[in-house]
């Protein structure tokens, strides 16, 4: 089988090569998955890119986070997996290859129908997300949530998350065009904010979409002056979770705002919560995650998808913003 391997850094045209390995046969308690997609993360990128993420004591190595597989054999201990099933390897597994051989226990049913390329993209973010709304959801069905970064893979999510659970959504973004988007997945509002306007003005477009409603949770993915901007937008003892800092800058805020309105700020680190979850609890969760996508209720965007022979190609375009790629990037290792 065809595998990409990491050995080395810069130009990933030449931090990667493509090798041959044998080919694997289960154990009695394994399956064996033939790749379908895999998704091509800016971590991977990064890593790739920057050679003071990996030594070089580490290397080569076999990337890959996350993907989604079709099980083409199984151990003979095996029963809930068959030949033909989709399912979901273990996370963080080095999927850059063919094929993946796993114990059965270790991997993830999907519903069958669903289309592989979605459920690729399950294992990292989706869990980010499920686990995120998970912890900090106390709200009631038909109350108001808001979040920055709507159209990225895990603002769909949460927008999903939030509509399963009954809650209302303001959705933040950057560019009008993705609106329509985001409304066909359950946004219930979406606002255009690029930062240039008072936080007055942003916290008066919200509060006319919501007919004055106050909104007492949101999620910031981007940091710097957006975590004031959205802070400015809640409302009395809400809660803001920061969980990014697209904006490389540290959280920014009125002091008013956390004062008079005594508004909760906190982190979150998703290792913290995953280490709590037992197996079953896991597996429900991507359950959960996975008949989302089954329903069409969530669908991240895909800007592209490669062959393995076309690796330089997908990590160059993985490398681009997010608004110049519009979604993300896959490798499709049979192709």
């Amino acid at each position: 089988m065809k595998a990409l391997q990491q050995v080395g850094h810069g130009d990933p045209k030449d931090a990667f090569r493509l090798i041959d390995l044998q080919d694997p046969t289960p154990g009695p308690t394994d399956i064996v998955l033939e790749m379908l997609a895999v998704p091509v993360h800016g971590l991977e990128v990064r890593d790739a890119i920057d050679p003071s993420r990996i030594a070089k004591t580490d290397l080569p190595k076999i990337p890959g986070l996350e993907g989604c597989g079709r099980v083409i054999a199984v151990g003979a201990e095996v029963t809930d997996f068959a030949v033909g099933d989709l399912a979901l390897p273990p996370p963080r597994c080095g999927t850059y290859r063919q094929y993946i051989s796993a114990p059965a226990a270790d991997c993830y049913p999907t519903p069958p129908g669903a289309d592989p390329q979605q459920l690729a993209l399950v294992l990292i973010n989706g869990l980010t997300s499920a686990l995120l709304f998970q912890a900090h959801n106390t709200l009631s069905p038909g109350d108001w949530m808001i979040h920055n970064a709507a159209n990225s893979s895990c603002g769909r999510w949460l927008i999903a998350l939030a509509k399963d659970a009954g809650l209302k959504s303001v959705n933040l973004i950057r560019r009008a065009a993705v609106a329509r988007g985001l409304h066909e997945i359950g946004a219930d509002v979406c606002i255009v904010d690029t930062g240039d306007d008072h936080p007055n003005d942003l916290a008066a477009r919200v509060t006319a979409t919501t007919d004055g409603a106050g909104i007492l949770l949101g999620f910031d993915t981007i940091a710097g002056d957006a975590s004031g901007r959205m802070a400015h937008c809640l409302g009395t003892e809400a809660k803001l979770i920061v969980y990014g800092d697209l904006s490389g800058q540290p959280c920014s805020f009125i002091f008013r705002d956390l004062s008079r309105k005594a508004i909760h700020v906190s982190g979150y680190r998703k290792s913290a919560y995953e280490q709590k979850l037992t197996p079953q609890e896991k597996r429900n969760i991507y359950g959960r995650l996975c008949g989302l996508i089954a329903a069409e209720k969530v669908k991240i965007p895909i800007a592209a998808a490669y062959a393995f022979e076309d690796y330089s190609e997908a990590f160059a375009l993985a490398a681009q913003g997010g608004a110049d790629r519009d979604g993300k990037v896959l490798l499709l290792p049979n192709a």
